[in-house]
């Protein structure tokens, strides 16, 4: 399923920024299984857009150098 580099590569980045975003969580839970505290979603805003941007930047570069060939 993930033999290739760029397959293993994705799913370790993903993991990073899953592990990340719940580090930065001041969310606490209770013994009794209640959760309380606030989720601030900015930074895992900002680091999947600067990601979108990086992926859209090399498909626009991908794209120019297929239409040079």
């Amino acid at each position: 399923m993930f033999k290739s580099f760029k397959s293993k590569l994705a799913v370790v980045g993903a993991s990073a920024l899953v592990f990340a975003n719940s580090a930065m969580a001041a969310i606490t839970l209770s013994s009794t299984g209640e959760i309380s505290g606030q989720l601030d979603v900015a930074p895992f805003m900002a680091i999947a857009g600067a990601v979108l941007l990086a992926l859209a930047s090399l498909w626009a570069v991908r794209q120019g150098i297929r239409l040079i060939k």
